[in-house]
């Protein structure tokens, strides 16, 4: 079961840490108990599901890459062949002693309680006749358990006292200790040299032989270790994401029992990437690195960083494509995915981003020939290029306004798009009225009076040349025509006929009241019906041309019939 953090927190957690590299620590119990089978699984599961919920993906890449080669390893090397003959030989079984340390190694580099329970429980079933037949019914498979327990909490108690007296201890001749102390304490002394022809702390040589082959950097071994120290409140401090030419200070730290950043060795992964000058780390270049704390030449708890290289490269100045006094769009080029701002002055007249192409294309309200706008590009760092200053085309200048203009007016008048344009005011070729406008482009130019309907073109032309398009303008007809021409009518007359401007509408009325009306004809004669008028009836007669102008009245008094 998960022992509680107490004074004796840092001897379990130094010494299930190391452990992890030998046998022992997949067998990680309470020593000195005994226990039934199904409690030393279950105890065993819930020690090693507290470290697999602490391992990163990292760490669990590189346990599964250890696992991936123990069948790979050719065990009856690393046992030696006295080892495998004795063993192979006690169980009547070719094959034993190779798959009991294959099965063992694939027993360490477990990810997840679920499949370690699987395997814990395989390895019971499958090799407990086994270890009774190996020594002759003085060690089963459960009591190896135990005595693996019991080499831990020896194991762990020799680590600390190196770990705080810098003793300088070498991790073989710890184990080997705790190993032989073991043994005596379960009775079981000498029983590995008797069965087997070799000693305990040799077999355990034998595991780590077989772990230069299968975990060669010792990663695997790190990554479990890890999760083992975060399980119980430790961790390796510091920034896991840093800038190339920058330094972070790492410490090491178990829960409650204080800051032993000095106490191990500090390395990377990748001296290439990053190094350690004690517990300063200075990134080089950008890529991924493992942080390592070292013990007793053993790494016994990594942190992941990631190191970028930090822009601090402003871009260059956006390009700007042609753009000129018609356009409403912006365009160019600058540092691909960059910001790119567009400015009149203090104002912001365009903004957005290039395109992962380093082209862009913003919409902007027309600006006036001349003008000069400031482009900048800030890239995703943050960096802002140098202002690119770009004077805007005077390509165009548009048609003049022009006031209504009627067959009374001597003035043409309006206002032009720029200041100080030249206007020129034509009817057909010939050119009727010119002048300059003011600074602020109005304009008031004397010409002749012009018939109405008469069709004028108005052009102005900017200080750069530019000549507007025309601006067309129909001269108004507010004369009125001349009072219509009547000719006498008497009692008997049922027609009143007269002359009048052509096309004109006549209206014949009585005081307020509308007799008849008509028109005249092209040629200027009107002859319009009316009920015969009694003898000194006054009738009021008046032209309205197409502009609707009236005339003014002709007064006829009906005469008496001849």
């Amino acid at each position: 079961m998960k022992r509680k953090l107490h004074t004796n927190a840092l001897s379990f957690v130094l010494a299930g840490t190391i452990a992890l590299t030998p046998i022992a620590a997949n067998f990680a119990i309470a020593p000195h108990t005994a226990h039934a089978a199904t409690d030393v699984t279950a105890n065993i599961v819930a020690y090693h599901d507290a470290i697999y919920k602490k391992l990163t993906t990292s760490d669990i890449a590189d346990i599964k890459a250890a696992y991936s080669k123990v069948d790979k390893v050719d065990f009856s090397k690393v046992l030696g062949a006295s080892s495998v003959t004795k063993i192979d030989g006690k169980t009547s079984s070719k094959g034993t002693a190779v798959a009991i340390a294959k099965d063992l190694a694939k027993l360490q580099y477990q990810t997840n309680s679920k499949d370690f329970k699987a395997a814990l429980e395989k390895f019971r079933t499958d090799h407990k006749d086994h270890f009774t037949k190996i020594f002759d019914g003085k060690l089963s498979v459960d009591q190896a358990i135990l005595l693996f327990a019991d080499f831990e909490n020896r194991l762990q108690n020799k680590l600390v006292q190196s770990f705080i007296k810098k003793d300088n201890s070498s991790f073989n001749e710890i184990v080997k200790a705790a190993a032989n102390e073991a043994a005596k304490a379960k009775g079981v002394d000498g029983l590995f040299s008797q069965k087997l022809g070799v000693s305990l702390d040799t077999l355990l040589t034998i595991k780590l032989n077989a772990e230069k082959e299968t975990d060669p950097a010792k990663s695997a071994s790190a990554g479990l270790s890890s999760g083992l120290i975060r399980s119980n409140g430790g961790d390796i401090y510091g920034s896991s994401s840093l800038y190339a030419g920058s330094s972070a200070s790492y410490t090491f730290k178990v829960a409650i029992l204080g800051d032993f950043t000095k106490t191990v060795t500090w390395k990377t992964t990748n001296s290439d990437i990053a190094t350690f000058s004690g517990n300063k780390l200075t990134a080089k270049k950008a890529g991924k690195v493992k942080v390592q704390a070292y013990y007793l030449n053993m790494p016994i708890i990594t942190k992941d960083v990631t190191i970028t290289v930090k822009d601090t490269v402003a871009p260059a100045p956006p390009t700007v494509n042609p753009f000129d006094n018609r356009d409403k769009v912006i365009s160019g080029k600058a540092e691909p995915n960059s910001y790119i701002t567009v400015k009149r002055g203090s104002t912001t007249v365009a903004k957005g981003y290039a395109s992962s192409g380093g082209t862009f294309a913003l919409k902007i309200d027309r600006q006036k020939g001349g003008t000069i706008l400031t482009l900048t590009a800030k890239d995703k760092a943050g960096n802002t290029s140098k202002p690119k200053t770009y004077k805007v085309l005077d390509k165009y200048t548009a048609a003049p306004t022009v006031y209504s203009v009627d067959n009374n007016d001597k003035v043409i008048k309006g206002k032009a798009a720029e200041g100080h344009s030249y206007i020129t005011v034509k009817y057909g070729k010939t050119t009727i009225a010119k002048g300059y406008t003011s600074s602020s482009g109005s304009f008031s130019l004397k010409m002749k009076t012009q018939k109405a309907g008469t069709v004028l073109k108005v052009y102005a032309k900017d200080k750069a040349g530019n000549t507007s398009v025309a601006k067309t303008v129909t001269v108004l007809d507010k004369i009125a025509p001349a009072k219509p021409k009547v000719y006498s009518i008497d009692s008997n007359d049922k027609v009143i006929k007269g002359k009048a401007e052509k096309g004109a509408t006549i209206t014949i009325k009585k005081g307020s009241k509308v007799l008849a009306t008509g028109k005249v004809s092209s040629k200027g004669n009107f002859s319009i019906k009316i009920k015969a008028q009694k003898k000194g009836t006054v009738l009021y007669v008046t032209a309205k041309d197409k502009a609707k102008n009236v005339s003014s009245k002709t007064k006829v008094v009906v005469k008496a019939a001849k």
